[in-house]
């Protein structure tokens, strides 16, 4: 390893940060040694290196800890591993940004990790991976634009902000021909920070159930046992260490460099290492500046904005008005609801116009007299409206999916189009299958029992039985054939899974029996 002795920028303290190459007998004397140096003899050191701050050394996080609380808000610690021969043992060094760069830019094939204090405003950040072996379909393109949208959707669910993934996302990049791995730093606008990173637990839990509900950024581990989320979510505990930029792991030699996806710096004509390092600490060099203000959070470390991910049933009223007799059995945030598919599908609809469309919340409604079912689809970020050609300028829109019908159609909550709506718009044929193998069993799995006081009689939905999967059919045989017709020459859906296939091509799917066809719904659920 280099000699990291070098006159009048750093003092024999800092010489034994990863001791001699070849040299592994005497790795458990590094401690002491370095201790009988700093007894022997003054710190040699330029009065510019002192007026940068303090540079030392301890074995113990609780006492750097303790250095760095009374060095004041521009210390910080860096952790380090130091030996091979004990893997994740670390040291800490207790010094200031500017001060640490100055001897840490000289370096090379260093491991070092900022310390994230549990106390300190924090900018969100990312541990991103996946093992290519497990992984070989992957199109990381596609993966990186799922996970920019599902953040910058959270970001609006929870707390109105507009994120701009491709500009504010500082992306480091530290992947091998085995393995994808970048860290990212959000860096909001008006530099907002969290308040700590400890406080970030309730977003990363919303990110983590949009991304498990949506099907978008799951990767398999490294053994292929488990899907789980691109993000590594355990990285928010407290007094984290974050690899640093231009670091890597102990005995690797994939250092974090600006990635060549990042944008981040696109509008910079110049650009310098500096730089980089400070944008890419999560605690920033500068956090206590009047500048930054904080994301607001509850003491009880729960956003009081934060909607809910999970489905919530409401209270089924036990009268209903005979002009209407609908009744909400269902309710939830973002695209949460037991239809998936459906979900994206209008999600994939209101993009058309603006990019970062979503869903804010969803309501599934029975009518006790017909039993028919609607989802009502309440749309953030698009306020497009048909039947003015353009967005509203205040007002919002809402889209109903109609579950026995098969169509969906778009209304909003503007006075001049009070009454109207936009033409109903078939649904892909692909998302009425679905639609038919699910709807009966998602509520059931959420135990809706619909009663009808009017006919005094109780529908309850029991376990999705053969009998069940029969009335699914019959309810299917009901719609218009002509209809179905025209919306497979519409979207030209051709169905993907062999059986359906093979039905389809020998005879009408309204000629088959009810045994064919149930075999066919069943292989489509499965």
């Amino acid at each position: 390893m280099n000699n990291l002795g070098k006159p009048n920028l750093v003092d024999d303290n800092e010489t034994w940060f990863y001791g001699v190459h070849h040299r592994n007998e005497q790795t458990e004397l590094v401690g002491e040694t370095v201790s009988n140096k700093i007894q022997k003899q003054k710190p040699k050191r330029s009065l510019f290196e002192d007026s940068l701050g303090c540079f030392v050394v301890y074995k113990r996080q609780n006492d750097a800890l303790q250095k760095c609380d009374q060095k004041g808000p521009m210390a910080r610690v860096f952790a380090f591993e130091y030996s091979a021969d004990h893997p994740g043992q670390r040291k800490y060094l207790v010094s200031t940004v500017e001060r640490f760069w100055q001897w840490y830019k000289k370096q090379y094939n260093v491991s070092f990790y900022e310390l994230i204090p549990q106390n300190r405003p924090a900018h969100l950040y990312f541990d991103l991976e996946f093992y290519r072996d497990t992984n070989p379909n992957i199109k990381e393109a596609n993966l990186i634009k799922d996970f920019n949208d599902c953040v910058s959707e959270v970001f609006t669910e929870m707390f109105g902000v507009n994120l701009n993934a491709e500009k504010e996302m500082l992306v480091l990049d530290a992947s091998t021909s085995t393995k994808f791995s970048e860290h990212i730093v959000v860096h909001l606008v008006d530099n907002r920070l969290f308040p700590s990173n400890i406080s970030m637990r309730s977003f990363i839990q919303q990110l983590k159930e949009k991304m498990l509900s949506s099907g978008r950024c799951l990767v398999w581990n490294a053994d292929a046992t488990k899907r789980m989320t691109l993000f590594d979510v355990t990285v928010y505990s407290a007094n984290r260490n974050f690899r640093l930029y231009l670091s890597s792991k102990l005995g690797k030699s994939s250092p974090l460099i600006l990635a060549q996806r990042c944008n981040f710096y696109a509008h910079r004509k110049y650009l310098t290492r500096k730089q980089i390092f400070l944008d890419s600490l999560v605690v920033p060099a500068r956090y206590n500046t009047s500048e930054i203000f904080y994301i607001p959070i509850a003491k009880n470390e729960k956003y009081p904005c934060i909607q809910k991910t999970e489905p919530e049933m409401l209270a089924l009223p036990t009268r209903v008005r005979a002009s209407s007799g609908r009744v909400d059995c269902m309710i939830g945030r973002g695209a949460t609801s037991p239809f998936p598919i459906l979900d994206q599908h209008i999600i994939a609809i209101n993009r058309r116009w603006k990019d970062n469309a979503s869903i804010r919340q969803w309501k599934l409604s029975v009518n006790k007299f017909t039993m028919s079912r609607h989802i009502i689809y309440y749309i953030s970020n698009c306020r497009y409206c048909f039947n003015i050609g353009r967005e509203h300028r205040s007002n919002g829109v809402f889209w109903i999916a109609d579950l026995g019908k098969l169509h969906c159609f778009q209304k909003c909550f503007d006075v001049d189009c009070n009454g109207i709506s936009s033409n109903y718009f078939p649904l892909p044929n692909f998302v009425c299958t679905f639609l038919r193998c699910t709807k009966d069993l998602a509520l059931e799995s959420n135990k809706i029992n619909i009663q009808s006081e009017v006919e005094d009689q109780t529908g309850e939905v029991d376990s999705m039985s053969k009998q069940l999967l029969l009335d699914v059919i019959r309810e299917a045989r009901a719609v218009n054939e002509t209809e179905v017709q025209k919306r497979t020459l519409t979207t030209g859906y051709r169905y993907t899974t062999p059986e359906m296939g093979e039905l389809q091509n020998s005879r009408n799917l309204f000629e088959l029996t009810d045994e064919e066809l149930l075999d066919a719904f069943a292989s489509v659920k499965n």
